[in-house]
């Protein structure tokens, strides 16, 4: 198509837009919300600009005043001439749907208009690019961007028209490393773009990273301190006993006899109890060296003692 295929129709409008432009009907979702007639006076200005800049092949400001006008005074000849702006800036895409757009809105009087918009659209479509994003697996919690805009997860592993030109695609997964590609696609191009997934080692990990309950270790300490207590009162008792015995046995007259015999009862508890708080002893000792240390440390020293008459175990240290 010539540029003056493009251009002619948006020429001729700018010259008959004082009369044209009041005429044509808005569509119909916005008809009740007629513009003032200081927006239309506006939207005229604004056309005319535009046009004069297309002429100039200034087509970025031109599409500028175009939207602005659309904005003031919807037509459905402004959104053609705003496709026609859009097909020269590399907005394919966007050309594309506001010709369909308007050949939906086109009223009778623009019949001449439809065989351009049609030339138009049939020169730009094949240019228009296809790109598909696919994610291998099914990761939850995927998001994928394309030049900073949200890709919907319905659009995912699906093609969808893109623009020709430089494009950034970003997805982040979950526990995954951010991915990035740089593309510069050309006109009709199809690109697939595989999200490489790789796990992310800076990540925190998905399970606890606190270190292990030493709940059993607490329990051992404890147990230890209560078994190492009870073998020393037992220890006690039965040097007690003992000693009780041995005194009995002194003050016996004879070796044979009552008392001589409860002498002998006395010493044989005793050293059973002697022995079994030393057994005790040594079993809370090995409990407590066993356990974990705690965070202020625990220091137990047992120190089994005896001497002729009684006995006892000492222990010193912190809790």
């Amino acid at each position: 198509m010539t540029r003056l295929a493009l251009v002619g129709p948006v020429v001729l409008f700018a010259l008959l837009a004082p009369g044209q432009l009041l005429a044509q009907t808005p569509p119909a979702d916005e008809a009740a919300t007629e513009p003032s007639a200081a927006d239309v006076a506006t939207a005229r200005e604004l056309f005319k600009d535009a046009a004069a800049l297309a002429q100039e092949g200034k087509w970025e400001e031109a599409l500028d005043r175009y939207q602005r006008s659309m904005a003031l005074r919807p037509s459905p000849l402004t959104r053609y001439s705003i496709a026609v702006a859009q097909s020269h800036t590399g907005r394919l895409l966007e050309a594309s749907e506001n010709i369909r757009t308007f050949f939906h809105e086109a009223t009778p009087d623009l019949q001449p208009y439809v065989q351009p918009a049609e030339d138009l659209l049939r020169s730009i479509e094949p240019r228009i690019a296809r790109l598909t994003i696919r994610i291998p697996g099914d990761p939850r919690g995927a998001r994928v961007l394309i030049d900073g805009q949200e890709l919907p997860l319905a659009a995912v592993g699906v093609e969808r028209l893109i623009n020709p030109g430089k494009h950034r695609v970003e997805a982040t997964v979950p526990g995954h490393a951010p991915f990035f590609e740089q593309l510069d696609l050309t006109n009709g191009a199809s690109k697939t773009v595989l999200v490489t997934l790789s796990r992310d080692v800076t990540a925190a990990p998905t399970t606890s990273s606190a270190p292990p309950s030493d709940s059993s270790g607490r329990r051992s300490s404890t147990t230890g301190k209560i078994v190492v207590a009870a073998g020393g009162t037992v220890f006690v008792v039965g040097g007690v006993l003992g000693a009780i015995g041995w005194s009995e046995a002194k003050n016996s007259p004879t070796r044979d006899g009552d008392q001589a015999d409860k002498a002998k009862r006395f010493a044989l508890i005793g050293d059973i109890g002697m022995g079994a708080g030393l057994i005790a002893a040594g079993v809370g000792t090995y409990l407590l060296l066993s356990a974990p240390s705690e965070p202020r440390g625990t220091a137990v020293m047992v120190s089994p003692w005896t001497t002729g008459h009684a006995g006892g175990v000492g222990m010193l240290g912190r809790f």
